[in-house]
């Protein structure tokens, strides 16, 4: 692996956790609250209200988009740490063999 590709992967590590810690601290929740209001807003709406049913679902979809987005930041950031350790452990092993 050369330089370039560590520092994508020290990247994408730094994003997953910034990731993580805003989907914890803020956006967790949020989604939690706004899904339940807009099931609660589904839930009343007359299955005649074609304009109320199409905002409720474009919401829906919009929460779906960003939360994914988030996910996959996390889960990126996760895959770069596992790939980031293995590649210290290679290191490691490689010192060792080297001094010993």
């Amino acid at each position: 692996m050369d330089d370039k590709e560590e520092m994508q992967l020290v990247t994408e590590r730094g994003k997953g956790e910034s990731a993580k810690h805003a989907w914890e601290g803020f956006f967790e929740p949020f989604f939690d609250e706004k899904e339940t209001v807009l099931i609660e807003a589904f839930r009343a709406c007359g299955l005649r209200d074609e304009e109320g049913l199409v905002k409720i679902k474009m919401q829906f979809t919009a929460i779906d988009a960003l939360k994914s987005e988030l996910l996959g930041y996390m889960e990126t950031g996760k895959l770069a740490n596992i790939s980031l350790n293995e590649l210290e452990e290679q290191r490691s092993k490689k010192k060792e063999l080297n001094n010993g």
